[in-house]
């Protein structure tokens, strides 16, 4: 659950630059209209990501490396299959 809150953060913040960056742009360029109807979308954004961090913040459950190699090495003997890796 760790990795998805850092990807949804990577998301969140590149989408504000995007539009922060469109907004400047259509501004430069003179398209008014364009530009007054994108202010709210970084708002709006925001607002999101303040609904969705409470659902990655509850229930998170952090695993080790290595509890998670010895998950994977329990599943693996209990399957019959032995890779590679896992033989004597």
């Amino acid at each position: 659950m760790q990795v998805w809150r850092q990807v949804f953060e990577q998301i969140i913040v590149s989408l504000i630059t995007f539009q922060l960056m469109m907004i400047g742009l259509m501004g430069l360029k003179g398209g008014l209209p364009q530009t007054l109807l994108t202010i709210p979308l970084p708002i709006i954004t925001l607002l999101f990501r303040a609904s969705w961090v409470p659902t990655f913040d509850d229930r998170q459950q952090v695993l080790s490396l290595r509890a998670a190699t010895d998950l994977d090495k329990r599943d693996t003997v209990r399957a019959g299959v032995h890779p590679i890796s896992l033989r004597p």
